[in-house]
């Protein structure tokens, strides 16, 4: 049986600025952004320090989550090219 060659793309890796703007790029986080805009201008700080602190999480989360994700993409494309280095994969 014959299968393709053990590769994967290497990409040029994302900075660490735009991974964390992209965490930002998502309707759920701009409808929030807007109720936070909205509460301060309602005078309703407390919710709207509070709404930002949860965006913050959840940039700080997704920005944590793409960092493992791009450091065990490297990690396996070294483990991939160190096996075909040794000629175990045919």
């Amino acid at each position: 049986m014959a299968y393709g060659p053990n590769t994967l793309e290497n990409k040029k890796q994302k900075s660490l600025f735009l991974i964390l703007v992209q965490q930002f790029n998502n309707p759920i986080v701009w409808i929030l952004l807007a109720a936070t805009i909205l509460a301060f201008f309602t005078g309703e700080h407390i919710e709207g320090i509070a709404v930002v602190i949860v965006i913050a999480v959840n940039a700080s989360i997704g920005l944590f989550m793409e960092m493992l994700i791009l450091l065990t993409h490297s990690v396996f494309c070294r483990c991939v090219q160190r096996i075909d280095n040794d000629n175990i994969l045919s």
